[in-house]
């Protein structure tokens, strides 16, 4: 027989070059600090039904990073014309091309401008409680996000303590400084934001 295995290694070093060339022009500003802000994951593999028999088929899973601005169409005639010019490469997977499915969660990308009153408000609230500037960079996990800017048209930003390394892992936290400035922050910012607190006002304030 024909194993599955053997024949998905083209394919799996087919989506390592896409995954080089999406990324080879360099990312966006938000993204410079990641080396792979664009990643193609294969997360999970599963082919055979027996120890002793040649595999005659294997599905793979996994995500496939998309750019800032990026057309989701655009996008996925990019990934299926990749998979056909591997399949053309081989004998076999020319006969037997792979089915491409898009399934599940399905996360467009999203962004606000750095410059809009709600990035620079809540980076001058953090400046005040902390001494310091913040960072502003983009995440190159799904969120949220997508659906209030893409779908509802209000401009959005992803601000909270802890952590993101900590997350979604067994012993998930925050520590309680980090919720305790966020806290103030997303105040001080509400406060400012509808007017109620001048450059000088603080947390606690009364409005005048």
């Amino acid at each position: 027989g024909v194993s599955a295995i053997e024949k998905f290694q083209p394919i799996f070093s087919g989506l390592r070059a896409l995954e080089q060339s999406r990324n080879a022009e360099g990312p966006e500003p938000l993204f410079a600090s990641y080396a792979l802000p664009y990643p193609i994951s294969v997360g999970t593999l599963k082919a055979g039904d027996w120890a002793s028999t040649v595999p005659e088929r294997l599905v793979c899973e996994g995500r496939y990073g998309i750019k800032l601005g990026e057309d989701l169409e655009a996008a996925r005639a990019e990934f299926e014309a990749a998979m056909a010019r591997i399949a053309a490469g081989d004998l076999w997977l020319a006969e037997h091309p792979p089915e491409i499915e898009w399934w599940g969660g399905q996360f467009a990308p999203a962004v606000t401008a750095q410059d809009h009153d709600i990035v620079e408000s809540v980076s001058a609230a953090m400046a005040e409680l902390t001494g310091s500037q913040p960072d502003v960079e983009g995440v190159p996990y799904g969120a949220d996000m997508r659906l209030l800017v893409n779908e509802g048209g209000i401009p959005t930003i992803l601000f909270g303590p802890g952590d993101v390394r900590q997350s979604h892992r067994p012993d998930e936290f925050v520590p309680l400084d980090d919720l305790l400035l966020a806290t103030r922050a997303l105040a001080l910012t509400a406060l400012r934001f509808c007017g109620f607190a001048g450059s000088e006002g603080a947390i606690g304030d009364r409005p005048r």
